[in-house]
């Protein structure tokens, strides 16, 4: 019934902006956590609004692009996932452990896309670094299998880049470091 689902939208828009009027835009952690909130239960454009307010917040650039990133990931949108993964990694300041699951995080979506190469590519960058990280060596098993069986790269035998300094990540070597630790509980939950 439309008049339920404008009844419903309008519910939505009205839920929000009490939330916004009580909570502030300037209460960037009350903010944060409404995010993770929304993302865990699943409603990831509500989320992804709460991080992009979060993003003016000193010091929490790369930790919301990773966070909508993540968003996106989950909502199957892993091309708009790998364009902020990539944003964060060129934010000033980012620390190693950030990159670091960067780098992982870019590998799971490109294998999301079927893309092997590149997703090969971006483990082998965590892997260098730390090749406990994540269980990331076993996913680069999996990975060579799967390029040895079919005898290409993923979408198509791919121009995507497969390692070399044409690849998208190739760019920035000293880039190659981490992320603290946020995310590290999701692999579990993959697995």
């Amino acid at each position: 019934d439309e008049g339920e689902a404008a009844h419903s939208g309008v519910l939505e828009l009205s839920r929000r902006a009490v939330v916004e009027k009580q909570i502030g835009e300037e209460d960037f952690e009350t903010h944060y956590d409404l995010g993770i909130a929304y993302k865990e239960m699943g409603l990831h454009d509500d989320a992804i609004h709460e991080f992009r307010m979060v993003m003016k917040a000193p010091g929490r650039e790369v930790l919301c692009h990773t966070m909508i990133g993540l968003c996106y990931s989950e909502k199957g949108q892993q091309t708009e996932a790998i364009s902020q993964f990539k944003k964060a990694l060129y934010v000033e300041g980012i620390t190693e452990r950030e990159q670091l699951s960067l780098y992982f995080e870019l590998g799971i979506a490109y294998e999301k896309l079927e893309d092997w190469r590149e997703a090969l590519y971006y483990f082998e960058k965590v892997q260098k670094r730390d090749a406990k990280f994540r269980e990331v060596e076993r996913r680069i098993r999996a990975l060579k299998g799967a390029l040895n069986a079919s005898g290409r790269g993923g979408n198509g035998g791919g121009g995507g880049g497969g390692g070399g300094n044409g690849s998208p990540g190739g760019r920035r070597d000293e880039m190659d470091e981490g992320f603290e630790g946020l995310v590290d509980t999701r692999d579990e939950a993959e697995t």
